[in-house]
């Protein structure tokens, strides 16, 4: 069986409300999702959710890099050769990470479809049927994120986490009202990269007088020192790597340096399962869990992070938030319910993919 087709789909997907970060608005996430057809008629569906600030990439760059360097490169070639695909990517084109995610994702669904079982079985297999996850509240008024909280503590969840960074005085009113209304829940933050130095040290410990136990990539994602000083100064709050944790190189860095706890491993940064695998096994020999991370993308990707959380021991958190955040997906099946993520169960991904409306937004 060989790769004989692959189909880029341009997918702008609608959000059910408005999401504020320290960087970024979203009301739509920009993606794509891809079709991989072999010789055999045997079809894998994956998906990408490229953001900028995350990658550097964008919809229109993974869709060249696709067209002009990945898809020519990866034709002809079985789709059980992941190592091998893997290195003719990383061969066609440095980075790009949400691009080849996109692939490495499909090939999962393809081999899956193909031998009839789920993702998961091919990850190692099945840990963890369900987890918990987190509920994500942005950069609202205190009013809001504790209204927010308390509708979403009344739906099951049991995980929370704040973003914050750009107005620390209202960013600690907001974490004190979500405080307030969880008591006693875990909490953590998310400052995508806002603080500097000092600063950084300084907030840790004022969120950690309110509950936070976690801190996510407080400073610049190049800023190791930064990063170590946060941990060293607050040591009953964990520091978590999102943005300066996209691949292997980057997790040896970090262990080395001994400067975070966790690692944030997002498919679109690791450019994949396959590559996230072996990222959570450097860390778990290093001793440090990890969350199975996402960004607002859509559900064909939330999807394949569930097989990732369910088949990995180390992965200890979990944000998938699509079903709760995706208006009018073209994958559907991927389920919250009362705040746990349940993994699909079905062959390959699981999902069901509505390939008649996705045609139309055919490149």
């Amino acid at each position: 069986m060989i790769i004989k087709q692959i189909e880029v789909y341009k997918t702008d997907i609608e959000l059910n409300g408005e999401l504020h970060s320290a960087h970024t608005r979203y009301q739509v996430t920009e993606d794509i999702y891809i079709k991989i057809i072999t010789d055999e008629d045997v079809t894998g569906y994956g998906a990408t959710a490229p953001k900028y600030y995350i990658t550097g990439e964008t919809q229109e760059t993974v869709i060249a890099v696709l067209k002009k360097r990945i898809i020519p490169a990866i034709l002809g070639e079985d789709p059980f050769s992941l190592e091998k695909i893997h290195d003719k990517m990383d061969h066609a084109i440095k980075g790009n990470t949400a691009a080849k995610a996109a692939i490495d994702i499909a090939l999962y669904d393809l081999m899956g479809k193909y031998l009839r079982v789920p993702v998961y079985q091919l990850l190692g297999g099945l840990y963890r049927k369900e987890m918990p996850a987190f509920d994500l509240i942005g950069l609202v008024t205190p009013e809001e994120a504790a209204q927010k909280a308390a509708q979403q503590l009344k739906g099951g969840y049991r995980e929370f986490k704040v973003k914050v960074g750009p107005n620390s005085d209202l960013d600690l009113k907001r974490v004190k009202a979500v405080s307030e209304v969880i008591k006693g829940i875990p909490l953590k933050v998310d400052a995508n990269q806002a603080w500097k130095g000092k600063q950084a040290v300084y907030l840790t410990q004022r969120f950690a007088e309110l509950g936070v136990n976690v801190v996510e990539q407080p400073v610049h994602m190049d800023d190791l020192e930064g990063l170590l000083a946060v941990k060293n100064g607050c040591p009953q709050v964990e520091v978590m790597a999102d943005e300066s944790i996209k691949s292997l190189t980057d997790a040896l860095r970090l262990i080395k340096y001994q400067a975070v706890d966790l690692f944030n491993l997002k498919l679109v940064k690791t450019g994949g399962l396959y590559p996230a695998k072996k990222i959570a096994v450097l860390a778990e020999a290093a001793n440090m869990d990890c969350m199975a991370g996402c960004t607002i993308q859509n559900t064909l990707i939330d999807a394949a992070t569930a097989h990732f959380l369910a088949s990995t021991r180390n992965v200890v958190y979990n944000e998938i938030k699509s079903p709760q955040w995706i208006k009018n997906d073209f994958a559907t099946g991927l389920k919250i319910i009362e705040g746990m993520v349940i993994v699909p169960v079905g062959i390959g991904i699981g999902l069901e993919i509505d390939e008649e409306r996705l045609t139309s937004y055919k490149v």
